[in-house]
């Protein structure tokens, strides 16, 4: 696909799309939540001026929203299958983004939505099971009764339980609770500096693949509900990689501002 269907393809969502509920927004709206905190003034001026009211940190849930309306032609944008990729997938959706961002040539609107689009990728490929195509990302892993997920990927999108639901428009409760956890989860889990030097986001699907081929697979089975201590460690890979999320987000952001 050429940069310019990229570009169409956005636009088009932005003028059909209404809004709906999303499936795992709260990790997204957390990774937009961190990065926003991390954006110099220059950029956080900057971004917020490309968005044009609209809300930074539900932005990032833009792409789930279309989604969850059953339209597919950006399904593929949300994940790479490593060690077999397509050709459009999360790594070039966050390149195709960062381009448009970047070229003195793209409109405003472009501009608008190639963040929008930047915003959700960069949560997305810091979720193990966006990187791997075993089990078709887990969706094919199926797990007993439980009431974090039927399978091994939605159980992962919900952060073993660490993710709850919160309803759009956010209420100033939920938005204490995002700034809240945010801050907590940053102090428990900063990323390492070898982390924030990775720059390419190759580098972040192929770090989410090595998760998902050591630790995803490992210590649970399938059409079982997952133990406590599997539990308990997809919490705390879940808070690591959005911290790590929210981290490069805001990196890439300040760059893109200059």
């Amino acid at each position: 696909m050429t940069l310019k269907k990229f570009v169409a393809i956005f636009t088009l969502f932005l003028l059909v799309m209404p809004l709906t509920w999303a499936w795992n927004a709260t990790g997204h709206m957390l990774v937009a939540q961190l990065a926003y905190e991390q954006l110099t003034p220059a950029a956080k001026a900057q971004m917020n001026a490309l968005l044009k009211g609209d809300d930074f940190i539900t932005a990032s849930v833009w792409a789930d929203d279309i989604k969850g309306k059953g339209n597919t032609t950006m399904n593929t944008w949300h994940y790479i299958n490593l060690p077999d990729p397509l050709k459009e997938n999360v790594v070039w959706a966050i390149n195709q983004s960062k381009t448009i961002l970047t070229s003195p040539k793209s409109t405003a609107n472009e501009k608008k939505l190639a963040l929008k689009g930047l915003l959700h990728w960069v949560g997305d490929i810091h979720q193990p099971l966006h990187a791997t195509g075993r089990d078709r990302g887990g969706t094919l892993f199926f797990l007993a009764e439980n009431p974090n997920g039927k399978n091994l990927h939605q159980y992962w999108d919900k952060g073993a339980g660490a993710l709850p639901y919160l309803k759009r428009p956010l209420s100033k409760q939920s938005k204490q609770w995002l700034q809240d956890t945010a801050a907590s989860w940053q102090q428990a889990y900063p990323p390492s500096a070898a982390q924030l030097q990775q720059k390419d986001p190759m580098q972040w699907a192929q770090a989410s693949f090595l998760i998902a081929q050591t630790q995803a697979f490992v210590g649970v089975t399938p059409k079982k509900v997952p133990d406590a201590a599997y539990q308990t460690k997809v919490q705390a890979i879940t808070k690591a990689q959005i911290v790590l999320g929210g981290a490069r987000l805001a990196q890439l952001l300040n760059e893109i501002a200059g």
